[in-house]
């Protein structure tokens, strides 16, 4: 994890005045990050609150732990891999810069996606995660264009492997997602 640089002067004061707990914030975001990378599931759910949210691109995606071990389990079948840098701790909330990549991005030709997330930490719980559309417009329109080819080609398959039923896809699926994606790029 990196942090961006911090201030100096009076405003460098008062924002470490302000802050609550900082170091115990950034605990939490750092063992976020490696939790993710270490694909550990159970050490990266154990992160969020009982009644924790996440939303992507202010859609609320999972509500509660349960629900948000789904995706952590989903980004360790993707084999995730994550870089934070925070840019800014007010209080609780974290704003950070992502740079984040699985098997289904370099399927899909995205590479590293770059986005900003914000998160919500109290009591040594993640309560909230808010991913931000990512800074290249080209993602969206990549995952779109093959998110339309899979329906076209696949529809049998395409709701429950997009996760459009509410529940994210298993190892199972993500392999078979991954391959297709795959495909998808190979017919291009």
């Amino acid at each position: 994890m990196r942090r961006a640089a911090a201030g100096t002067g009076l405003l460098a004061v008062l924002f470490a005045c302000a802050s609550v707990d900082r170091a115990g914030v950034l605990a939490v975001v750092e063992a976020y990050e490696a939790a993710v990378n270490r694909r550990d599931v159970e050490a990266q759910t154990a992160l969020f609150a009982e009644d924790a949210r996440w939303w992507r691109d202010e859609v609320l995606a999972y509500e509660g732990r349960e629900a948000i071990g789904r995706a952590c389990a989903l980004d360790a079948a993707t084999r995730a891999r994550l870089d934070l840098e925070v840019l800014s701790i007010r209080g609780s909330a974290v704003r950070c810069r992502a740079d984040k990549g699985n098997e289904l991005c370099d399927a899909l030709g995205l590479g590293e996606v770059r986005q900003e997330i914000l998160l919500e930490v109290r009591g040594g719980r993640i309560r909230g995660l808010r991913a931000l559309p990512p800074s290249d417009p080209g993602v969206e329109e990549g995952i779109s264009a093959f998110a339309g080819w899979l329906r076209a080609t696949h529809p049998d398959e395409a709701g429950r492997l997009l996760g459009e039923d509410g529940a994210a896809p298993d190892e199972e699926e993500v392999r078979r997602l991954v391959e297709l994606a795959r495909r998808w790029r190979a017919e291009g």
